[in-house]
């Protein structure tokens, strides 16, 4: 139940037991239980139980259960269970459960559960569950349910519904509703509602509602925007 620091400079563990520091520097563990801080400099672990911080700089564990943070530069966790930060710069997970960046800049996931960030800068996941961003810049999914944006899709967002797609596609959103596809070289698209309706490969496309309605191809509109019959 000892808590214990080894090869370590400037290290300190406040209180609590079985919390363990190992080659670090300027790093600490204020209380709790069986948490590590190994091969990091200044980082901290705050409290909570089995949190692990390894081979991170300037990184921080606020508390929670079972989170982790490795191989990363300014990453911080706040509180929740399993959560993971790695290989990545100035990301952060706040709250939720089972959400994971990996390789990453400058991004965050809010809260949820089960979301997922890899390969994007400044992008955000806000709250919801099983979602996931991938290959992205400065796009985020608000909310929603196994949602989906990936593929260079960079200034775009999924602000909520479920089983959402968008990839492939710049400064696209969709709105709200289920099973929607936005794909391909669509450029300021969007799909506001609705049900399982696609814009593949369109520019400037607008769907605003309805059941399965589908643009492909670009408009012959001089500024083509092209809205389907709402049901």
């Amino acid at each position: 139940y000892t808590n214990e620091i080894s090869e370590s400079t400037n290290a300190l563990i406040g209180a609590g037991r079985q919390n363990e520091i190992a080659s670090g520097t300027g790093s600490a563990i204020v209380a709790g239980r069986v948490n590590q801080v190994q091969k990091s400099v200044d980082s901290s672990i705050i409290a909570g139980s089995g949190n692990i911080l390894t081979e991170s700089t300037n990184s921080f564990v606020g508390g929670g259960t079972g989170n982790s943070i490795s191989g990363s530069e300014n990453a911080l966790i706040g509180v929740g269970a399993k959560n993971t930060g790695s290989n990545s710069t100035g990301i952060a997970v706040l709250a939720g459960s089972g959400n994971r960046i990996t390789g990453s800049e400058h991004s965050i996931i809010s809260a949820g559960s089960g979301n997922s960030m890899s390969g994007s800068a400044q992008a955000g996941v806000f709250v919801g569950g099983n979602n996931k961003l991938h290959g992205s810049t400065r796009s985020s999914i608000v909310a929603g349910f196994q949602n989906f944006l990936s593929g260079d899709s960079d200034s775009s967002a999924i602000v909520a519904g479920t089983n959402n797609r968008l990839t492939g596609s710049q400064g696209s959103v969709i709105l709200a509703g289920r099973t929607h596809l936005l794909t391909g070289v669509t450029v300021g698209s969007a799909i506001l509602c609705g049900q399982s309706n696609k814009i593949l490969e369109g520019g400037r496309a607008l769907i605003g509602g309805g059941f399965a309605n589908r643009i492909s191809g670009n408009s012959s509109a001089k500024f083509p925007i092209t809205i389907s019959k709402v049901t």
